[in-house]
């Protein structure tokens, strides 16, 4: 857990290039956040975008901010240009 906690740390103060970080706040703090860019797979083609990490807070779950979250990411990658 803590090997996360430092990786997602090291993520949003040092982004990689292309990376973008999504965080849903609904008044209280943070509750999810979701990591969208190019996709890093060997064989994937130029216009392919990637969700690489999608997570949010276990009392949120089943009340559609995941999925409103996912949606937000996926027109974020288009936006960009993914086809993919």
């Amino acid at each position: 857990m803590e090997d996360r906690l430092e990786q997602h740390r090291r993520s949003l103060e040092e982004p990689r290039a292309g990376w973008t970080t999504w965080v849903v706040d609904e008044g209280s703090g943070p509750v999810g956040f979701a990591v969208t860019g190019p996709s890093e797979d060997a064989d994937a083609g130029e216009h392919t975008g990637e969700l690489y990490a999608i997570y949010l807070e276990p009392d949120r779950l089943g009340t559609g901010t995941g999925r409103r979250l996912f949606e937000h990411a996926v027109e974020d990658l288009r936006s960009r240009g993914s086809t993919r």
